[in-house]
C-alpha cells in the first residue's frame, strides 16, 4: 500500500482529494495539480529530489519540544518503466535521512531498506528548530530541510481513557486523516484498522496519529485503535470520490462534462460535504463557479449508496486544466457530544 498511496502523492497532499488532469481518466489519493504540496491531515511531507526519484519524509504537523514522534520514509523511485524504476529504487536504498537529534530508537540515521521505514526520535526539551539531512551512500549531505518545532505541551494527567480519542466521522478510502488523542508518539506502540483493514501508519506525535485508510475499503465502517494497552472502537463511513472526463486539454470556447461520483455514502446520519475546485482558472471556468461546496444529505443517496453528478467545463484558452475534489470543512470533525467512541481496557 505505501508504494501505491505514495505513487500518486506527488499530483495533492489534501485528505479527500481527487484530480481530473491531463488524461481522461480521474486520478485518486493525490495532489492535484494547483494544491501546495506538503500537508495532509495531522502531518507534514518534506520530499528531496535526487536523480533516482525523491524520497519523501512524513512528520507530524504539531511536533513539539520534548515530544517522541514516529515519522515516515517513503522511496518514489523515477523512471518510465518497471526497469528504470526498479534501477532507481536500488539507488534510493543506499541514502539515509538524519534527523539530526537522538533517536527513540536509538540510531543517528535511518537507511531506506524498503519503500517505506518508520523515524522515530525524541525532540530536545528546549529545541524550537531540527533539521532532516539526506545523506548519500558515501555518507555525503545532497539535502537540507529545516523544520519548526512548537514550545513543549503539557502532558496529560491521567490515564488515557477511550473518550478521549477523537476520530473522523467521514473519511476518504485510499486518503491521509488525522486521529486526535492521547498517543505516546511511538508507531510502534499503535495499531488501527478501518472497515476491518490494516490502516498505512504515517506519522505520530503524543496528540494526534495520521494514516490512510486502505484504498479498498468504503461505506458504514468503524475504526479499531489500539494505543499501548488501550482498545477503542468508533464508528465512521469511508466514501470514495472519483473525477472523470473525456478529455482534459480544451480549445477555446471548447467545452466538456466532468463527472463527479461519490460511493459509499449508505447509512449516513448527516450531509457530506465535498469541495470542487477549478485548480487552473486561467483555462477553463467551471459551472457553479471556481470553488464550490457539493452537500449530499442522506436523501440525495442513490441505491447502492452513491451520488453523481455533472459539472460543465469551458476553455478559456488552449491548455489542460485540472479540477479536484475534497472532503470540506463542513462535515462533522470528530464525535463529541452524544457520539461517544465505544472503548475498553485489555
Amino acid at each position: 500500500m505505501s508504494q501505491r498511496w505514495l505513487a500518486v502523492f506527488l499530483i495533492s497532499c489534501i485528505a479527500g482529494s481527487v484530480a481530473v488532469a491531463g488524461s481522461g481518466a480521474a486520478q485518486s489519493s493525490g495532489p492535484p495539480a494547483g494544491r501546495p504540496a506538503g500537508a495532509a491531515p495531522g502531518m507534514t511531507s518534506t520530499p528531496f529530489s535526487v536523480p533516482a526519484g525523491t524520497i519523501r519524509v512524513n512528520l507530524p504537523d504539531d511536533m513539539a519540544a520534548g515530544d517522541t514522534i514516529s515519522g515516515t520514509v517513503i522511496a518514489e523511485p523515477a523512471g518510465r518503466t518497471d526497469a528504470e524504476r526498479s534501477a532507481n529504487a536500488s539507488v534510493l536504498q543506499g541514502y539515509v535521512v538524519d534527523a539530526g537529534l537522538r533517536k527513540a530508537n536509538g540510531g543517528m540515521h535511518r537507511a531506506l531498506a524498503t519503500p517505506l521505514v518508520v523515524l522515530t526520535f525524541s525532540v530536545p526539551d528546549t529545541a524550537s528548530t531540527m533539521q532532516l539531512i539526506l545523506r548519500d551512500a558515501r555518507g555525503k549531505a545532497v539535502g537540507r530541510v529545516t523544520l519548526s518545532a512548537h514550545a513543549q505541551q503539557p502532558r496529560p494527567g491521567t490515564s488515557p481513557q477511550p473518550q478521549d480519542f477523537r476520530f473522523p466521522e467521514v473519511v476518504v478510502a485510499g486518503q491521509p486523516l488525522a486521529i486526535h488523542g492521547p498517543f505516546d508518539g511511538d508507531l510502534a506502540n499503535t495499531t488501527l484498522t478501518i472497515g476491518g483493514q490494516p490502516a498505512e501508519m504515517l506519522a505520530e506525535s503524543p496528540r494526534k496519529l495520521a494514516v490512510a485508510p486502505a484504498p479498498n475499503v468504503s461505506g458504514p465502517s468503524e475504526y479499531r485503535l489500539t494505543e499501548n494497552r488501550l482498545a477503542v472502537i468508533a464508528p465512521c463511513s469511508v466514501i470514495s470520490l472519483k473525477l472523470s472526463a473525456p478529455k482534459t486539454s480544451l480549445m477555446r470556447g471548447e467545452r466538456v462534462s466532468v463527472h463527479i461520483a461519490i460511493g459509499g455514502l449508505a447509512g449516513i446520519r448527516t450531509p457530506v460535504s465535498v469541495k470542487l475546485v477549478n485548480a487552473t482558472p486561467q483555462v477553463v471556468t467551471l459551472a457553479g463557479g471556481a470553488l464550490q461546496v457539493l452537500t449530499v444529505r442522506p436523501d440525495d443517496v442513490a441505491p447502492g449508496g452513491t451520488y453523481a453528478t455533472d459539472r460543465d467545463v469551458t476553455g478559456l484558452g488552449s491548455g489542460a486544466f485540472s479540477i479536484y475534489a475534497e472532503l470540506d470543512d463542513r462535515n462533522p470533525p470528530a464525535f463529541v457530544n452524544g457520539t461517544p467512541p465505544l472503548g475498553h481496557r485489555e
